[in-house]
């Protein structure tokens, strides 16, 4: 972890990732991660990808809900196609986006989350297909048959960041879990407030997150004489951790989406590029849909679409630094601070050194 302290994260983001629009800095970060074999084409394809993505960004942010969606989708797609070419020193070939938009997909929805979109495969130069080949590459291709539907609702309820809104404007939990990390001198546990389950069945709801069971000790959740309210995850011996961290810090469990008897979670970055997709579409080939519900919704849902659009806005750079330079950046506003390394002394331990002390004046 690596905390970049800041007053304009997305200045400074810009900023470490416009180091590779220039091809000697290029070479060299090819030369430090041993990437010699390679095109020098390359280097111009990587430098003017994060070029136009950093601009369509910039357009972003100076436009409305009518046309931002499609311009930060295109910037996702340069950016993610410039970093799998810097982590790999190999081109990549995008033919098309890898997703479709379901032609039945009826203008009258009453949500714009009800919207279904297919992945598909029928080559293996789709964006989604290439993108999960570098992002997630332990995830089986095949989960993604063309049977295989998503909805908006699904992607938007995959973002730590909205979870709260999404679940106040649907009315339904969304497929992230928040976890608290509570710690002493000596240890640490994780829970979860159980406000986080509303009136859904907990345990019901942990067995949705992928290897749950392989993980945490099957939690108990009341007790004959203590209310709990929390739920007390204790992990197995030797279990490896399933938690992620948001780029804000929050630590959460995923829950996954069950597609073709297939249980699926996705790094945030591919919801993300998949929501973008949506919405981008929507708003380039639906006008009939898209500007009705820009200019007169009265759901609540436009104020979700819009948070949706302002986090991807600020934390898909910082993923893709994440993913760049294999760490963790904090972009943080906070004062700078030295480091402290002293030890926090608990109550028992000021009892005890008094205790000594007294012993000692005694004697």
């Amino acid at each position: 972890m690596q905390k970049i302290f800041t007053e304009d994260p997305d200045y400074e983001q810009w900023q470490m990732l416009s180091n590779f629009i220039y091809p000697s800095n290029i070479d060299r970060f090819f030369s430090r991660n041993g990437i010699v074999d390679y095109d020098k084409e390359l280097l111009e394809s990587i430098s003017g990808s994060i070029l136009q993505s950093q601009e369509y960004f910039a357009a972003a942010n100076s436009v409305s809900l009518n046309t931002s969606p499609l311009l930060l989708y295109y910037g996702t797609v340069n950016l993610m196609y410039a970093a799998s070419m810097l982590v790999s020193g190999k081109k990549i070939d995008i033919e098309n986006h890898g997703m479709r938009l379901d032609n039945n997909s009826s203008n009258a929805l009453t949500k714009l989350g009800d919207f279904e979109f297919t992945p598909f495969f029928a080559t293996i130069k789709g964006g989604l297909f290439q993108f999960c080949k570098t992002f997630c590459p332990d995830i089986s291709i095949s989960q993604y048959e063309s049977k295989s539907k998503w909805t908006l609702l699904e992607i938007l309820g995959s973002i730590p960041e909205l979870k709260n809104d999404f679940e106040e404007c649907y009315d339904t939990l969304s497929y992230i879990i928040p976890v608290q990390i509570v710690r002493n001198q000596n240890d640490y546990v994780e829970r979860i407030d159980k406000h986080e389950f509303k009136n859904f069945d907990v345990l019901q709801e942990l067995s949705k997150i992928l290897d749950f069971e392989k993980t945490y000790i099957k939690p108990i959740l009341e007790s004959p004489y203590v209310r709990y309210n929390h739920v007390f995850l204790r992990r197995k011996i030797k279990s490896k951790p399933i938690t992620e961290s948001s780029v804000f810090g929050q630590i959460f469990l995923r829950k996954c989406h069950e597609k073709l008897s297939h249980c699926i979670t996705l790094p945030l970055i591919m919801y993300m590029y998949m929501g973008l997709f949506v919405l981008g579409y929507l708003s380039r080939y639906k006008p009939v849909v898209w500007s009705p519900f820009v200019r007169n919704d009265s759901t609540g849902e436009k104020r979700v679409i819009e948070k949706f659009i302002n986090i991807t806005k600020r934390v898909i750079p910082n993923i893709i630094l994440n993913f760049i330079y294999k760490t963790e950046f904090y972009f943080v506003k906070e004062i700078y601070e030295p480091l402290e390394l002293s030890k926090t002394v608990s109550e028992d331990r000021i009892r005890a050194i008094f205790r000594e002390e007294i012993n000692r004046d005694k004697g």
